[in-house]
C-alpha cells in the first residue's frame, strides 16, 4: 500500500470528468430545457436586472439559455473534483 500514489486515481477521475463533460455537451438543447425554465424562473435571477421569465423568451431564447445551461453543466464536471 506505501507504493501506491494518488496520481493514476486522479487522473482516472479527471478523465471520468472530461468524459462526463464531453457527454454533455453533445446531447440537444432540449434535454436542457426543464432545468433551464427552473433557473430562468428562479427568485434570484428574476431579482437580477431586466431578467425575463421564461414564458417571454422566444424559442431561441429559450435554446440559447438552455445552451448555457448545458455548458455551465459540461465546465463544471470538468473542473469539480
Amino acid at each position: 500500500m506505501g507504493a501506491f500514489t494518488a496520481r493514476p486515481l486522479r487522473t482516472l477521475i479527471l478523465f471520468d470528468r472530461f468524459k462526463e463533460a464531453s457527454l454533455l455537451r453533445v446531447l440537444p438543447t432540449s434535454t436542457f430545457t426543464g432545468m433551464a425554465e427552473a433557473i430562468c424562473d428562479a427568485p434570484s435571477v428574476l431579482r437580477t436586472f431586466a431578467a425575463p421569465e421564461w414564458s417571454e423568451l422566444n424559442e431561441d431564447g429559450k435554446q440559447w439559455v438552455a445552451a448555457i445551461v448545458r455548458e455551465a453543466l459540461a465546465v463544471a464536471a470538468e473542473r469539480a473534483l
